[in-house]
């Protein structure tokens, strides 16, 4: 089962905001890489749940090797991020860190090959997540601007929604 944009949503406001992770919108986009938004994901290698990991690395590191339910599975694996942030201080080395070991860990901070094109997907992953985990409310400057675009194609609005925006723009 693929978790819907409202369930997305729930488990960023319920779960990872919550626990404080240094990238959310970031981890959102590497559990919905990883596991295409799966919570009952599976992989050949092992590794289960939203945000996939093996039961045993995940019970050597936070003692908690019950990853498979959705719940368990994200604040597990935060935690295990917060833990490689606060020892590595960069979400970069921390995506590294968790998915690929530690031993993949630039000195430099400068990943190149495999490691650098994953972290540039992370990154352009971030911003369809971001519309999805925290969509963009419309602003008064949208509402005005299609309702100019609605006249300008004789498309007149409502009485009723002219109203709606006159009052509107009589409160500011």
């Amino acid at each position: 089962m693929i978790l819907s944009g409202q369930q997305l949503r729930d488990v960023y406001e319920a779960l990872v905001l919550p626990m404080g992770h240094p990238d959310p919108i970031g981890y959102m986009a590497r559990a919905f890489f990883f596991s295409g938004g799966d919570p009952d994901y599976y992989g050949g290698d092992g590794k289960v749940g939203f945000m996939p990991i093996e039961p045993e690395r995940a019970t050597e590191l936070t003692g908690n090797g019950e990853v498979a339910t959705l719940q368990n599975n994200v604040s597990t694996t935060v935690v295990i991020d917060l833990m490689y942030f606060q020892q590595y201080g960069t979400v970069n080395d921390m995506m590294v860190a968790f998915h690929f070991g530690e031993d993949m860990i630039s000195p430099d901070g400068n990943y190149i090959g495999e490691l650098g094109e994953f972290i540039e997907t992370v990154n352009e992953l971030r911003l369809s997540m971001k519309d999805i985990v925290s969509p963009r409310r419309a602003t008064l400057k949208d509402v005005i601007k299609m309702l100019k675009d609605q006249l300008e194609r004789k498309n007149k609005p409502s009485k009723g929604m002219m109203e709606v925006v006159e009052r509107i723009l009589e409160e500011k």
